[in-house]
């Protein structure tokens, strides 16, 4: 999910902080799996 929709999801009170945080944790980690195992 983009930046920009979780922020959107936030203002609307659909996902706390503790659910953004996750989230946006789980992404940087799939980030740094790709950047090290990708091509």
């Amino acid at each position: 999910m983009r930046q920009d929709r979780l922020v959107a999801m936030a203002h609307l009170g659909l996902a706390d902080e503790g659910q953004l945080q996750a989230m946006r944790d789980f992404m940087m980690d799939r980030i740094a799996w790709m950047d090290a195992n990708l091509p």
